[in-house]
């Protein structure tokens, strides 16, 4: 099992009794969602809808200067992720914001108890800070950050950006996957 313990059992626990397997059934959705949103990204084509996400949250189409590459960055951060997911034994801890320190606890993904009371949320911000562990994307406070509609907070996220943003690869794959974040 991906998840080995989940900690600081909030009043969240008091509703399922059984979180290590609730979480692990979660875990096991964002792995077939980034391995559903891989498999998709290797033959799109525009008009496509995960070409639509694409466009969307990175800023480039498929007849745009420099889309395979767009793609394939992508397709490494989504390829890391999963496996990040897959073979390393997580803890989660719950808590009141999210957060990783690959450093400090590098089996060990911090959640906010609020993410986790369905299961779109918890697969996004899952994912979210599993690009952080496993593929080293960054925030970028505000302009990365996106509202439950899949929208940027504020402007300004460049292309560059985009590519190593956790956000934007957390709701690109839940926006294809799910068709929806929330």
């Amino acid at each position: 099992m991906p998840i080995t313990a989940v900690t600081n059992q909030t009043a969240l626990m008091r509703q399922n009794p059984n979180y290590v397997q609730y979480a692990n059934g979660v875990c096991y959705q964002a792995i077939a969602a980034l391995e559903n949103f891989n498999s998709a990204l290797v033959d799109c084509e525009e008009g496509d809808r995960i070409c639509d996400v694409i466009e969307r949250l990175f800023f480039v189409g498929p007849g745009d200067f420099g889309w395979n590459q767009v793609v394939d960055a992508i397709r490494v951060i989504v390829g890391y992720t999963r496996h990040g997911l897959r073979d390393t034994n997580l803890t989660i801890n719950v808590g009141w914001y999210n957060f990783v320190n690959a450093n400090l606890a590098p089996t060990v993904i911090n959640l906010a108890a609020v993410q986790m009371y369905n299961d779109y949320q918890f697969v996004r911000y899952l994912i979210h800070e599993a690009t952080h562990l496993f593929a080293d994307t960054i925030d970028h406070a505000e302009r990365g950050y996106t509202d439950h509609d899949g929208n940027y907070r504020q402007a300004g996220l460049t292309a560059a950006e985009a590519l190593v943003n956790a956000d934007s690869v957390a709701v690109a794959v839940t926006l294809f996957v799910f068709g929806f974040l929330n």
